[in-house]
């Protein structure tokens, strides 16, 4: 995927469920040349502000409105927000709709787990919809007429400070408020929730994670989330450099060190950077995940990866190993021609999907 300055988001890709937003598995175009122009490639049918890729789904907030919409596989709920039952399976979706009940909402940020979906609304509320089996999804309010058929809950912090940024991985949904906390809640196996006193099961309300990140004032800005690792970028208020800190499963790399226990269970800071040098931390401007990997960016535009790379997926070379440990300078060859936005500005962006990795000049 990708979204312009102008707001045009173009999808391309498989397409069985209608994640593209559009029928048909594939564009004829796409099927025959790979490498094809983004001109082959349309762009949704509404001005985007914001989107996230799931599984086999997808969810935009509309440039305009600020409404939701989703559209995909909708098996559990994450495009309708509607209760499946163990006997019946909701249809797929290639029509973007908006979840019942978040007709009149408005939002600021949306993300897509594997089988879920979240979103921070315009007044400062958590929302999710979809599969919640491990508490990725808060449970719907028992004063709602449409809690028995509806899988959208809603919450916000016991004090009243609003939410603005969410993150979703596999199982687990990650939120960061105003003051800069960073809550979590869903499957805990790996220590993707960031609480060493959840013992690693799963936790169906939000809490803090522990430390810093998990207090008023930590600097944090940005969180994001792998399949069962996160990462947040956190502000020095008195130097100003911007700090990587991680935490979750690690057997593969995902944090850029080999770590013996498989997983870190607090957010811990990471030196990412060339060859794990803080010289790279105080640069850093973005970050991603991939489904086991991570990468940073710089403000030189160098991009550092590290984590799974079975399929070459950091972009360091096929020749490396398929797991790696430790922060390598990310090369590529350029794919497609972008396509032409609204935006003057120059800076890097990037993004990872479960097993390929993409970063671009705008």
């Amino acid at each position: 995927a990708l979204l312009t300055g102008g707001g045009r988001l173009h999808l391309w890709g498989w397409n069985g469920a209608g994640q593209l937003g559009r029928e048909g598995a594939f564009l004829e175009a796409e099927a025959d040349d790979a490498r094809s122009s983004f001109d082959v490639v349309p762009p949704l049918g509404m001005e985007v502000a914001a989107a996230d890729l799931g599984h086999s789904h997808t969810v935009v907030i509309e440039r305009e409105t600020g409404r939701v919409f989703c559209f995909g596989d909708d098996g559990r709920g994450q495009v309708s927000g509607a209760a499946s039952s163990s006997l019946t399976s909701l249809p797929a979706s290639s029509a973007p709709l908006t979840p019942a009940g978040l007709e009149s909402e408005f939002f600021v940020d949306v993300a897509a787990g594997l089988f879920h979906t979240a979103g921070v609304t315009r007044n400062g509320e958590l929302v999710t919809w979809g599969c919640g089996r491990f508490g990725q999804c808060l449970v719907p309010s028992e004063s709602d007429d449409r809690a028995a058929s509806s899988t959208v809950g809603r919450w916000r912090p016991p004090d009243g400070v609003g939410l603005e940024k969410v993150a979703c991985g596999r199982r687990h949904t990650i939120a960061l408020d105003v003051e800069g906390r960073v809550w979590s809640l869903g499957d805990n196996r790996h220590g993707q929730l960031g609480r060493r006193s959840d013992g690693g099961g799963p936790s169906r309300e939000p809490s803090p994670v522990d430390g810093p990140l998990g207090q008023a004032g930590s600097g944090c800005f940005e969180v994001h989330c792998g399949w069962s690792h996160a990462v947040a970028l956190v502000r020095d208020g008195i130097a100003g450099s911007v700090e990587v800190h991680g935490w979750g499963r690690a057997d593969r790399g995902q944090l850029g060190f080999e770590c013996e226990d498989g997983s870190v269970p607090s957010p811990t800071r990471l030196a990412a950077g060339p060859s794990g040098s803080d010289g790279g931390v105080a640069a850093v401007r973005s970050a991603c995940c991939g489904a086991e990997s991570t990468h940073v960016a710089d403000s030189n535009g160098v991009v550092y990866s590290t984590g799974w790379n079975e399929h070459g997926n950091l972009g360091i070379g096929r020749a490396e190993a398929e797991d790696c440990t430790t922060w390598r300078r990310t090369s590529g060859a350029k794919a497609v021609s972008p396509p032409s936005s609204a935006s003057k500005d120059r800076g890097l962006l990037i993004a990872a999907g479960g097993a390929h990795f993409i970063f671009a000049f705008k």
